[in-house]
């Protein structure tokens, strides 16, 4: 009792920090950082202890669908780390984002069944280190970690919006999760009038490792995100050292608020906040994850009683209970996995997670399910009828969406030829190498027109086929993906890397310009874009029809005197600042302002660059 008392007044204190800031949190000027701000008591280590060791721990789920963690950049080192100076050397970039995440905190907070908890209320950080943050988001089970800032750079014309996301190493659900999310977010920045700067990820600079061996991001909030696998981003809202950013974006209260209902809006889009219905018995995503193949709520409820008697009319908390602790307690969620068997089926899967339950489970949902892996049996095993009779299940796994026997082998003679009526065996052909040959096994579903429409898939997939079948059975067949019909590529990718090549680049045209190209890549986009800015632009191809790297070279003696003759420097100086400077990008065949000057000598009147270098060829060579 002493122990809950203490417990709830402390929430009462920090609940009442809280609504103080937001009532009035002063944008403090530059000239106050370094005055003694408020301390809230609680460490760390006291409010994991807080929330670990809470007897209501088990029945929070009921509360809350989603949770978020938002860290208003700065305020370590007792409040004194103020970030970025606005470009007049009078306001905080602490206090600003501090602003912003109080909005944005009481935006979230609108939708029914979300909790979000923040790393400061007031100008002190409750955490000294990444570190703190990342262990704390496990704790309360954040489905992501939001770091809010806002950017500075001694270019005073730089301006604009860009998130910083978690790299493709160690934890692939935290880097898919992570960019989806800041491109939504991105997307509804850039709708107030934000330039787009895209999505950044930046490998560690110092050798740091995550422990399978790969290499770390670099921001601190991202890396350790990663390492507690929550994932984590960083929101740069707009420039502090920009005075137009500063002025139209950062200046007012109104203004901040705007920025937290895009930042709010972009979440809410993307966990679909405003259409989670908590009495929907079909409830089966978290974090972005979607455990129904592991997972079904009337089984739960139905196999347990203790979770009938607390979550048998409540589908949201029953899967929270599942994704919390069910997992980690190894029960079954549903009568097609058992987490046991699947455990001592793979020496492979013993030997990576040892007794980490949860982590078979998650194994399954991100890799064994496309790996045609099963709790039943080997891969191609349990799950087959004994009898030879038609069916479209392979170990507990039902291809229906995307195979006919029929369609199958009329499509494809030499499948009819070698299995004739044995239903089992074309079915295991189908699953093992159908699929990974791009063959068609029912009317409905393309696997090429599939990949071919949608650039995320082709992002996330690359050209390993049997993942596009996978993921049309799992997701696209209920998102209503289109799956047919689809000859050639829909909206090929430009930007890689946070930066956007398409001012210089066009997949149509550099596909089609380059027979190398098309014979080593075929139509895989992102290897496209990958050769053009690893060596496309430094052997000076031509990317679209508009940007020639010769005629920039040739027009402009300013960028041939800081580049010389390297011409990838020249690509990425228009799509940064040659595009919007209006300069000239084909057509000049000949060098413009070339030097007729040596050693004070003016050589015009007997020497001009073009006449000399056409005139001699070995010259010009």
């Amino acid at each position: 009792m002493k122990f809950k008392m203490r417990r709830r007044i402390i929430t009462f204190i920090m609940a009442l920090f809280m609504v103080l800031s937001y009532i009035n949190v002063p944008v403090v000027k530059a000239a106050e950082a370094d005055s003694n701000p408020e301390e809230i008591g609680e460490t760390i280590s006291n409010v994991i202890e807080e929330i670990s060791s809470s007897d209501d721990m088990a029945a929070a789920p009921h509360r809350a669908a989603f949770t978020f963690l938002l860290d208003p950049g700065h305020g370590q080192k007792n409040g004194r780390d103020g970030g970025a100076v606005s470009y007049d050397g009078q306001v905080m970039e602490r206090d600003v984002n501090l602003k912003i995440a109080l909005y944005l905190k009481a935006e979230l907070e609108k939708y029914p069944n979300v909790r979000v908890f923040m790393t400061r209320t007031t100008r002190v950080s409750n955490f000294e280190t990444f570190k703190e943050i990342g262990s704390y988001a496990a704790a309360v089970n954040a489905d992501a970690l939001i770091s809010l800032h806002n950017n500075s750079s001694s270019n005073p014309e730089a301006g604009g919006a860009l998130v910083c996301v978690p790299n493709t190493n160690y934890d692939k659900n935290v880097n898919v999760q992570g960019v989806n999310l800041a491109r939504s977010i991105l997307k509804n920045l850039v709708a107030l009038g934000l330039q787009d700067r895209g999505l950044l990820y930046r490998l560690t600079a110092n050798g740091t490792k995550y422990p399978d061996g790969s290499a770390a991001d670099y921001y601190g909030i991202v890396y350790n995100g990663k390492l507690n696998h929550v994932p984590s981003i960083i929101v740069e809202h707009a420039f502090m050292s920009c005075e137009s950013d500063f002025k139209k974006y950062l200046s007012t209260d109104a203004m901040l608020k705007k920025l937290a209902q895009a930042d709010a809006k972009g979440i809410a889009q993307y966990y679909g906040l405003a259409n989670y219905n908590k009495s929907n018995g079909a409830v089966t995503i978290n974090r972005g994850v979607d455990f129904h193949a592991v997972y079904d709520f009337n089984y739960y409820v139905n196999k347990y009683p203790d979770i009938k008697k607390a979550y048998g009319n409540d589908p949201v908390g029953a899967l929270l209970h599942f994704v919390r602790f069910g997992m980690t307690e190894g029960r079954q969620g549903r009568e097609s996995f058992n987490v046991q068997n699947y455990k001592k089926n793979y020496a492979d899967l013993q030997k990576a997670y040892g007794n980490n339950t949860r982590a078979y489970y998650m194994h399954f949902l991100l890799h064994g399910v496309y790996e045609g892996r099963s709790s039943n049996g080997g891969f191609n095993g349990g799950g087959v009828p004994a009898d030879n009779t038609k069916t479209t299940v392979l170990n507990g796994v039902d291809y229906s969406a995307v195979y006919d026997y029929d369609w199958y082998t009329a499509h494809n003679p030499d499948v009819k030829k070698a299995f004739g009526t044995d239903y089992k065996k074309t079915l295991q052909h189908f699953v093992n190498y159908g699929m990974k040959e791009g063959r068609q096994g029912i009317g409905s579903f393309n696997v090429h027109s599939y990949r071919n429409q949608y650039s995320d898939l082709r992002a996330a997939f690359g050209d390993d086929l049997k993942k596009y079948f996978i993921h049309y059975m799992n997701y696209g067949n209920n998102e209503g993906r289109k799956a047919t019909g689809v000859n050639t590529l829909q909206n090929p990718l430009t930007k890689l890397g946070g930066v956007d090549y398409s001012r210089v680049y066009d997949y149509n045209y550099y596909y089609n310009h380059n027979a190398d190209l098309r014979k080593v890549y075929g139509n895989d986009d992102v290897k496209l874009l990958q050769h053009f800015i690893n060596y496309g632009m430094k052997e000076g191809r031509k990317g679209n029809a508009k940007f020639d790297v010769n005629s920039y070279i040739n027009a402009y003696a300013d960028l041939r005197k800081v580049f010389g003759d390297n011409k990838k420097l020249y690509y990425i100086h228009y799509i940064n600042y040659g595009y919007k400077e209006g300069r000239v990008t084909s057509g000049v065949n000949e060098v413009k302002g070339y030097s007729t000057v040596y050693n004070g000598v003016d050589y015009s009147a007997v020497y001009d660059y073009n006449y000399y270098t056409n005139r001699y060829p070995d010259i010009k060579k």
